[in-house]
């Protein structure tokens, strides 16, 4: 088969050879060197690397190559003889079908991980919003414990300057104290010079008493 695809021409030569235990077959694939005026063989080392440079070539294997050719060519019988399922393959694989099941595959994985990315996208957004909802909540809240902390700053410098009132008072008591223990001390020996005083002023009287009695 000579066939021209993408601007070369390629060729494809397949031969069955009768040997003791059965048949052989070939298959020879070639490029057309146009400078050269001659087929470059593109043939594999084996029969099975042939068949995957001919199906990575033609994106359809041999014998759907084969078979599109028939059909092409008019020989539709040979085709008709092929099972029904055979036909739906090889008509799947030259209209390109496969190709389009496999992209469709394709298509619809990116769409499955899309949606995956979308859902995760919308768990996020989600919880976003319900924080931003509760961003009101918390503003309020700093608020009320602003508030609380002020006034409650206020009485404490209250009270620290009622503790400062109550320790200058306890300092001026401390001083009266002292005073008055002064005082105490002062009184307590005023009643001993006192007390000293009256016995002298005492035995004075019993002197002059004395000394009367003596005159008389």
């Amino acid at each position: 088969f000579v066939f021209d695809l993408e601007g070369d021409r390629y060729r494809i030569i397949r031969t069955f050879s009768l040997v003791k235990k059965g048949s052989r077959s070939s298959l020879e694939f070639q490029v057309f060197n146009q400078e050269d005026n001659e087929y470059i063989s593109l043939t594999g080392p084996s029969l099975r690397k042939t068949q995957e440079k001919i199906t990575k070539t033609l994106r359809i294997d041999y014998q759907t190559f084969i078979n599109s050719a028939f059909i092409l060519q008019g020989r539709i019988d040979e085709f008709s003889r092929k099972s029904a399922r055979e036909r739906k393959e090889i008509l799947s694989e030259i209209l390109g079908l496969s190709r389009y099941d496999e992209l469709a595959n394709l298509a619809k994985s990116h769409l499955r991980e899309i949606n995956n990315i979308i859902m995760t996208k919308e768990s996020r957004l989600e919880y976003i919003y319900q924080e931003t909802a509760n961003l009101d909540f918390y503003k309020e809240k700093i608020k009320e414990l602003s508030e609380s902390y002020k006034d409650i700053s206020r009485k404490i410098k209250t009270e620290e300057t009622k503790v400062g009132k109550l320790k200058e008072e306890i300092n001026i008591l401390k001083h009266k104290s002292e005073q008055c223990a002064e005082l105490e001390g002062r009184i307590e020996q005023q009643r001993q010079e006192i007390a000293r005083v009256q016995k002298q002023i005492e035995l004075r009287k019993k002197e002059i008493v004395d000394c009367e009695k003596i005159i008389s």
